[in-house]
């Protein structure tokens, strides 16, 4: 039994209870290094991340793992009231209770993380300025991330007195922003605003109310940058964020535990009055969400009427499900009348707020002399994902990269704003638009604000012309042309069908890279509706294995000239394969009673005549290609597989391609 003693001693009694949390994350921190030594290698034990920064995915599980288990192992004690009457008995402050536990994990946690990255930074091999800047960021980040997730983790158990409730409430807290605003505001949005695209502070809300989102960002694990181009400026909101909440949680943890009462053990809630607090915050997001996914129920997607019934029904199930939890009482259901009607009128309101457009969402236009710079995006413009269908979801599309990185300024942003107004005023008058245009304007004060219009014809594709050939347009909408040559480590053109790598020397890459700048900045809306790409070049940088893909066009005579003398075939089409065979399929779409609608395709053409094969090629096209629906369109009908033979006379397919026109018999 410990005694009256000094902290010291409690933290060594307290270690040696927590000795097989020690050894798991030795274990855990071992197969990091060894998942870094193999992937540098390419091979994989575990998730084959090589990263020695941040970014690493081995690291970010591993810290989450342990904080989860820490928190639960340190004071999991609480949910017991025999262990709690002990503890909280013994002749020790509660503060140093608390401490013991507290420091304990995070040595348990951070001491073998700080040894691995410094193992890792070693086996690296290049051991440069960059390399250990990143393995001390690393450090920084994951112990942030250790520390954010630890402390709402021990306010969830501290919360609550059973240890089902507090694994059901980790589980929610690692997910409520998505939830909450992700998912409620966003669907809400999406349903009653016109010209909603995309908002960021909600995005940003959404991380910062979601733990696990917000220590993935931080840390950057679906980022390519590693060793080159980490820069912390770029996560500084997301670092204040979680810096903010480190020190808000460790505030209430401590209080927490100074409060608890040893008899809350066994108990759903450890506070009672905290029940209509985590009531209000877990139903009313539920509510709204039930609501919405009922009222998807009606003919028109709107009905006001099943919105109503679903919010409702919502509230109703939700707080009669948390009445029994908090109860552990089946008869609870019929409980919390008053906080079932708080709730209803709350998510009502909320709910008339999006219907009835309060905030004038769409009728906001912001003037030109408050947008510092304008950036657009048109579904279908220089955009391979866009099949002809529904112009208004930008899923799949490059659309959020483009406005990040376009910036219209000056003559350019006047020029642009004049256009979007003709087009809203076109729009108004069309009840079929052709497509949608996403625009971000880029605000004097610092925010972003996004909204999406309908383009109603080709009138204004047309009109649109004098913006698409501006120097300012193309750099944000061709990444490539933003790019040093310094940075470039290869280029690797491709046809669609095969690929060429080029290991340039400086000076070459610098000359390509300029031709290749001259005919992108060139391009003209007349050039696209006449003609469709012969290729890509891509422009890999740093070490990563992708690149930023350019299109070729027939008329980037001094790009393809250039690559025709460095031995690539630029101007190759597929009628100058030695095709032995061509398979034909024809897409179809059946919609069933519910519904739903389910794609598939049927073998129309299997043929190695010559003849038939020679008519056929020149209609074949890469899939990739159609990048101009709008202006150029193409059949997509017909998706084709190829086969040849090579120099080698092995037989080759080629699965992506489809016949431009219609097929005949």
């Amino acid at each position: 039994m410990i005694s009256n003693c000094s902290f010291p001693k409690l933290f060594k009694e307290t270690m040696k209870r927590r000795v097989w949390l020690a050894l798991l994350s030795i274990y855990l921190y071992l197969t990091y290094i060894i998942d870094f030594t193999l992937a540098q290698s390419g091979k994989a034990l575990f998730i084959g991340d090589d990263k020695l920064g941040p970014g690493s995915r081995t690291v970010f599980l591993v810290t989450i793992i342990l904080a989860v288990l820490s928190a639960f192992q340190g004071f999991g004690y609480l949910f017991s009231e025999e262990k709690t009457d002990f503890y909280f008995s013994l002749p020790v402050k509660r503060s140093r209770l608390f401490f013991a536990g507290y420091f304990s994990s995070i040595m348990i946690a951070v001491v073998p993380m700080v040894f691995a990255r410094l193992v890792c930074y070693i086996l690296e091999g290049s051991r440069s300025g960059d390399a250990l800047y990143v393995t001390w960021m690393g450090i920084l980040l994951n112990t942030l991330g250790f520390l954010m997730i630890f402390h709402l983790v021990l306010a969830v158990i501290l919360l609550t007195g059973h240890l089902l409730i507090a694994a059901g409430g980790t589980i929610l807290l690692f997910f409520y922003g998505t939830i909450a605003f992700g998912l409620v505001i966003g669907k809400y949005s999406s349903a009653f605003f016109d010209t909603y695209y995309r908002a960021d502070l909600m995005n940003f809300l959404t991380v910062c109310a979601s733990p696990y989102q917000l220590y993935s960002t931080l840390a950057g694990t679906g980022r390519e940058e590693d060793i080159e181009g980490w820069l912390l400026a770029s996560r500084l909101p997301e670092m204040a964020a979680v810096l903010i909440i480190i020190a808000v949680t460790f505030v209430l943890i401590f209080l927490l535990f100074q409060k608890r009462p040893a008899e809350a053990a066994g108990h759903a809630l450890a506070f009672e009055k905290t029940k209509i607090v985590l009531k209000f915050i877990l139903a009313v997001p539920a509510a709204l969400i039930i609501g919405y996914y009922i009222m998807l129920c009606s003919v028109g997607s709107r009905s006001f009427v099943l919105l109503v019934t679903g919010i409702l029904f919502g509230a109703f199930t939700v707080n009669g499900i948390l009445e029994i939890l908090f109860q552990f009482d089946i008869r609870g259901i019929l409980s919390g009348k008053l906080h079932f009607a708080v709730i209803s009128i709350f998510c009502l309101i909320i709910a008339g707020s999006f219907v009835s457009d309060l905030w004038g969402y769409d009728d906001y236009t912001p003037s030109a002399s408050e947008v510092q710079s304008a950036a657009v995006f048109i579904r279908g413009l220089d955009d391979p994902s866009f099949t002809g269908k529904n112009g208004a979801d930008f899923e799949g599309s490059r659309a959020d990269a483009q406005l990040s990185a376009m910036q219209l300024k000056g003559s350019d942003k006047e020029v642009f704003l004049s256009w979007l107004e003709d087009v809203r005023t076109a729009a108004a008058h069309v009840p079929e638009p052709l497509t949608y245009a996403a625009v971000a304007y880029h605000m004097s004060d610092s925010r972003t604000i996004y909204r999406k219009y309908p383009v109603s014809g080709e009138e204004e594709l047309e009109a649109f012309h004098s913006i698409y050939e501006s120097s300012a347009y193309k750099k944000g909408a061709f990444s490539a042309i933003s790019h040093k040559s310094p940075g470039i480590r290869q280029y690797v053109w491709s046809n669609g069908i095969e690929s060429y790598h080029l290991d340039l020397n400086g000076e070459e890459n610098e000359h390509l890279l300029k031709l290749l700048t001259s005919d992108l900045t060139g391009l003209r809306i007349s050039d696209i509706k006449k003609d469709l790409p012969l290729g890509t070049l891509s422009l890999v940088y740093g070490t990563s294995d992708y690149g930023e893909e350019a299109p070729l066009y027939p008329c980037f005579t001094a790009t393809l000239d250039y690559l025709e003398s460095a031995g690539i075939p630029a101007r190759k089409t597929v009628m100058d394969y030695p095709l032995t065979r061509v398979q034909l399929f024809e897409k179809s779409e059946k919609t069933s009673a519910l519904g739903k609608k389910t794609a598939s395709r049927s073998l129309i053409l299997d043929t190695g005549d010559a003849g038939e094969i020679q008519k056929l090629s020149g209609q074949l096209l890469p899939a990739e290609y159609a990048a101009n629906q709008l202006l150029n369109p193409v059949n997509t009908s017909y998706p084709a597989v190829i086969s040849w033979k090579d120099s080698s006379g092995r037989t080759v397919n080629y699965s992506n391609m489809i016949l431009k026109g219609d097929f005949e018999q």
